[in-house]
């Protein structure tokens, strides 16, 4: 029995935690580690959507009865310790561009209470158990919770933001001239040439925002800006299913992969955002031009109504 438990060093186990974050991917990893070994790791995968932590334990065998009661005190304390991270990591996700998780959680106790119990109600991705050649037993628990659909983080997150005062200033915008009928050109003239940044005559599927270089980072619940205050695409824009279902936008690392995403179908409008907004840089400025542009597109289509919105961050 002894042999069979036997087992190899933790690179056997080697999971997400113990790789090098991709370079190609939005996915925020943080890892605690104690000498050589992982004890905890959490990880937020905006592309895929969803929360996932690791919590690792041990225990001594010299005050545990035998090799199973000791496995089973170090998986009880792994379990507790994943919870902890899952819960810390939620409460330091950015839920709007000024606010995180935890700051809000102090606000409303219902939105705590909610949250709360998605917590406990996480799912057990994994629960891996080892032991190494000096006699040490060691697991690790790996729970998640997905960020969208009608079990994830956004549903609560939505529901508590519908019932929260706004606090902003309108901005009217002008109304913008009707459009001029083209002057009719004698049968010699050439036909003028199309202007740049105009429509093509398909309508737009969807929308990608670059916001290479600006240090964006994603947020549950954000928004876009045009550069005079207004709100351009938000939740209340937006109908909730939509938003439960898919977020409000989608992050990718790549523009080209960004491109092929089903969510932005086949021919998505690309805007370059401006600056960023917000103590946690998570809503985009967009120049007036451009603004402008998404509405005007918004008419003809229903992208921003369904959220079909990617970012592209550094």
């Amino acid at each position: 029995v002894c042999c069979l438990l036997s087992l190899a060093p933790a690179a056997a186990f080697a999971g997400w935690w113990e790789e090098k974050q991709a370079g190609g991917s939005t996915d925020e990893i943080r890892v605690t580690s104690e000498a050589d070994r992982v004890t905890a790791a959490s990880r937020a995968n905006w592309e895929e959507g969803y929360i996932e932590v690791m919590a690792g334990a041990t225990a001594n065998t010299r005050d545990t009865v035998n090799l199973a009661h000791a496995y089973s005190v170090a998986l009880k304390t792994a379990r507790h310790l994943a919870y902890e991270k899952l819960a810390e990591t939620v409460n330091g996700l950015n839920l709007y561009a000024d606010a995180t998780y935890d700051r809000e959680l102090m606000i409303d106790s219902n939105l705590r209470t909610m949250l709360r119990s998605m917590i406990r109600n996480a799912r057990v991705v994994d629960e891996r158990k080892s032991q190494f050649t000096d006699g040490s037993i060691w697991v690790e628990v790996t729970l998640g919770l997905k960020l969208f659909g009608e079990d994830g983080l956004v549903a609560p997150s939505v529901a508590w933001n519908q019932r929260r005062p706004v606090q902003t200033t309108t901005v009217v915008p002008t109304p913008a001239p009707a459009p001029a009928r083209p002057a009719v050109t004698p049968p010699t003239a050439a036909a003028p040439a199309p202007a740049t940044g105009t429509h093509t005559a398909a309508p737009y599927t969807g929308l990608i925002i670059d916001a290479r270089g600006l240090n964006a980072n994603p947020a549950m619940l954000p928004r876009i800006l045009a550069d005079n205050g207004e709100t351009i695409y938000g939740t209340s824009a937006v109908e909730r299913d939509y938003i439960v279902k898919h977020g409000l936008r989608g992050y990718q690392r790549d523009l080209d992969r960004a491109r092929t995403l089903e969510r932005v179908g086949a021919n998505p409008l690309i805007v370059q955002a401006k600056a960023v907004s917000g103590n946690n840089s998570a809503d985009f400025v967009l120049t007036s031009a451009d603004a402008a542009m998404i509405k005007d597109a918004a008419k003809l289509g229903k992208f921003l109504r369904e959220c079909r919105v990617v970012a592209v961050l550094d």
